[in-house]
């Protein structure tokens, strides 16, 4: 008993100390005092300690406030989470400002719009037949002549996006008509733009930022969905010059992410699900975007 009170003595001699003049009067002493016994002393002990660790920074004294205090805490409770450091991440690659613009102009943009704003920025002017190749695909007469018209039979043209409304992630709050994901993996970032505002839905490439230096991104582009399953939702480029598409893209409702490119063209949609089924998870990751980052 004597040590506790020994504690006590000590922990408001502290709290006399650091609280600033403003405050550091008898009857905020006695209310500390109060909240001392009140809250009892493994929280006493937890609070004095928080504020030892914010006395010190790089030798100077500093006080903490106790909008920095509450913000400690709730710091403490979450963690360092793998979505935090994945929205830093994005947000540095492309910084913040452009990743506003990019949001902005998906949601303000009409559909003709919008398409005509991604064939108008893309990488290269040869790209912007990139744009093309759904109406050809989608006409029974095909006017681009280097395009493989035999993938077709591998495209949904009418697909819905189920793993979005099934997902406890992508579907809370409600999957929007016009909705930006931002999916991640070791080597590089994807924005991935879904117009499902009107039939037929439509998903495109926007931006791709590649971390590692002397490698080309891939272009802004149109994607075509070959499995749109609750299970996950595979995406491909279209395949030019090639048999098979050189960029797959897989999505899982709990946010998983799988990024592919056999750049030789040669994989088979065949193949290349007979190898996902090998695999039991991702740890890459699809975020939805918001306007000041990701959700």
């Amino acid at each position: 008993m004597r040590k506790f009170f020994h504690l006590i003595s000590w922990l408001i001699t502290l709290n006399i100390l650091l609280v600033s003049p403003s405050y550091a009067v008898p009857g905020g002493i006695f209310k500390s005092i109060f909240n001392l016994f009140k809250s009892g002393g493994d929280d006493v002990i937890k609070s004095a300690d928080d504020v030892l660790r914010g006395t010190k920074n790089q030798g100077e004294n500093v006080i903490n406030t106790s909008d920095d205090l509450i913000r400690d805490i709730k710091n403490k409770q979450i963690g360092n989470t793998s979505a935090q450091a994945d929205e830093a991440l994005v947000l540095e690659r492309i910084g913040a400002d452009n990743h506003i613009v990019e949001f902005k102009t998906l949601k303000k943009s009409s559909r003709n719009d919008y398409i005509y704003h991604l064939r108008k920025n893309a990488d290269q002017a040869v790209d912007n037949d990139l744009f093309d190749i759904y109406e050809s695909v989608t006409s029974n007469t095909p006017e681009t002549s280097n395009i493989q018209i035999s993938f077709k039979s591998y495209v949904l043209l009418n697909w819905i996006g189920r793993i979005y409304i099934k997902s406890n992630y992508f579907n809370k709050p409600k999957f929007e008509d016009k909705t930006m994901l931002v999916c991640k993996n070791i080597d590089q970032v994807f924005y991935l733009s879904l117009l499902m505002e009107q039939e037929p839905k439509r998903a495109f490439l926007t931006k791709n930022l590649k971390f590692k230096k002397n490698t080309k991104n891939v272009s802004s582009q149109e994607l075509f969905i070959i499995e749109d399953t609750e299970k996950r939702k595979i995406m491909v480029t279209w395949p030019v010059n090639t048999e098979f598409p050189q960029n797959y893209f897989v999505i899982y409702p709990n946010q998983n992410f799988y990024y592919e490119n056999p750049s030789s063209g040669t994989v088979s949609p065949e193949q290349f699900k007979k190898y996902l089924s090998k695999r039991k998870s991702f740890k890459n990751r699809c975020f939805k975007a918001t306007e000041s980052g990701l959700l």
